[in-house]
Order: structure tokens, then C-alpha cells, then sequence
């Protein structure tokens, strides 16, 4: 069972091992630690799971997230397993500027973060 709440005591979210490193955003266009904010929220109805569409406040560009969540690849890819379950294998998103839906995994936008440079390097999204 995947517990969120350990994240902020700094523990394995899978198995509650600690964790070594501490939290921080960085902004990816200065390149600098930053604070941030939530642009987009994707709620689920199963559980308290959300995607979150996140930039920084500096420079309103995308941000990577700085911190582990689990402590091993064991509990990484159970984690992502249980992620999938929830908002399923792919996702749809579509780009604001253009329109156009893209089939993107949720496994990468876990384990990279995605911006909107990257979504022509994915499928687009047929229903």
C-alpha cells in the first residue's frame, strides 16, 4: 500500500524506509531552486492521487522535483504500477497551443516530468 504522507517525514512512500535526500524544486529555465505553483490539477475519484501540472514562480517555466519518494527500484516500480492502475498506462494530453491530443506513458511523465517541447516525440492520441 502506497503511503503519500511519508513523503513529507522523508520515508520510502512504498516500504517507509527514510529517505536520504531532502526536497526541492529546480526551475528548468534559470536552472535555480525555486518555489512553485500549480497551474493544472487532475484529481482521481479511486483515491487522493493527482496529476499536477507544476511551474515555478520565477520564471512560470516547468520545474524538476528534487526529491526521492521511494528508496529502491523494487519500490519505485511498484509505485509506478500502483500510479498506473489508477490513471491507467497512457494519458491524454493535449497541447493548449496547437490542440492536438497526444497518447503520452504515465510511466515518463512519472519518472522525467513532460513539457510541451516534448509531446511531437509521442503518438497522438486517436479515440
Amino acid at each position: 500500500m502506497v503511503e503519500l504522507e511519508n513523503q513529507l517525514k522523508y520515508l520510502c512512500v512504498c516500504c517507509s524506509k527514510p529517505l536520504v535526500a531532502n526536497s526541492f524544486w529546480v526551475c528548468t529555465k534559470c536552472g535555480k531552486p525555486c518555489e512553485y505553483k500549480i497551474k493544472n490539477e487532475i484529481g482521481s475519484k479511486l483515491n487522493e492521487l493527482k496529476l499536477l501540472d507544476i511551474k515555478s514562480k520565477c520564471c512560470d517555466a516547468d520545474v524538476t522535483n528534487m526529491q526521492k519518494t521511494t528508496c529502491s527500484d523494487e519500490c519505485h516500480d511498484k509505485l509506478v504500477a500502483d500510479i498506473e492502475k489508477v490513471f491507467e498506462k497512457f494519458k491524454k494530453v493535449v497541447d493548449d497551443e496547437t490542440g492536438i491530443a497526444y497518447k503520452v506513458p504515465t510511466k515518463y511523465i512519472i519518472e522525467k516530468g513532460l513539457n510541451q517541447q516534448e509531446l511531437k516525440n509521442f503518438p497522438r492520441w486517436s479515440d
